[in-house]
Order: C-alpha cells, then structure tokens, then sequence
C-alpha cells in the first residue's frame, strides 16, 4: 500500500494530511495512520472474541494480586482483559507518588485495579478508604480487596446535596 491510497475517513483527518504533504511529511504521518488503523481494527476484533468467547479471562494479577472482572467485560474489565493492564503511565505515576504510611481515598474505586496498586504502595502502615456506590461492583471489589488488611470500602455515594 503506498501512502496516497490510504483512505482519509474524516475531515479533520483530511485538513491533517493536506498540511503534512505540503510539509513534506506525509509519508511518516501515513505510517502512524496505518499503525492506529491496525489496532483499532484488532482490538476491535479482539474485543469481539473476547465477549464471545468461553476462554475469555475472569480475572487478571495486579499488584501481585489475582483480580476478578466484572463479567460484563464491559469498560476497566475489557481492558484488563485485553491487556492485563490500564493506563500503564498514570499507574506507574500513581504508585511511584505513594509512599508508605500514606492514607488514600478512592472515590468510584471500581473493581479495585488503582485501591490495589495504592495497598502495594502505603504498605501495612498506610491505609486505603474506597468508596463504591454501584451494588454489583461492589461486590466485586470487597471481593478483591478482600485479602488487603490496609484496605476498606464502603458502598455509598460521593456529592455534594443541593
């Protein structure tokens, strides 16, 4: 495929390209296009047999800890379950900027994927407060955390009342 049949899908991307061929640089622009097209399609693809399928993961290890998905596979789950990790840079940031001792207030904790980075990082001396108001995710988490002694959660909600 050369870069001048690469399909230009929207007009954004169409007014991008024209810039970058007066520059000169289109042909290092049709590569990053081709590459985000490739993993849109298969993580599309991915995605499909991992919903449709009987051997999709149920649960995946993070911070040294076997945790369970929501069996939807549905948002934080689907991509734990398609790549057995969430946003690697802010969780890298996240668990460097803890230290132990450190108290940590989750609101919306989820399945428990960042509480579970933050319990590694406070250690037995720091603590970790989740709040999680959504009944079956809850479950999930209290599931989760189960097994972390500096980790407790409450299944309320966060706001301010007007």
């Amino acid at each position: 495929m050369t870069p001048t049949t690469i399909p230009e899908p929207s007009h954004r991307l169409s007014r991008f390209v024209r810039n970058l061929r007066k520059r000169g640089l289109f042909h290092t622009a049709a590569v990053i296009y081709v590459k985000a097209a490739y993993r849109l399609h298969t993580s599309r693809v991915t995605r499909f047999h991992i919903k449709h399928s009987q051997s999709a993961p149920r649960s995946v290890r993070v911070a040294g800890t076997e945790i369970g998905l929501h069996p939807s596979l549905l948002g934080l789950s689907e991509v734990l379950a398609l790549y057995g990790r969430h946003e690697p840079t802010a969780s890298w940031l996240y668990q460097n900027s803890l230290k132990p001792g450190d108290q940590v207030l989750d609101i919306g904790g989820n399945i428990g994927y960042y509480p579970l980075i933050a319990c590694q990082a406070v250690k037995a001396n720091g603590r970790v407060a989740i709040i999680e108001p959504v009944p079956g995710t809850y479950k999930i988490l209290e599931s989760n955390i189960s097994q972390q002694q500096n980790a407790s959660a409450l299944q309320v909600a966060a706001g301010v009342e007007t």
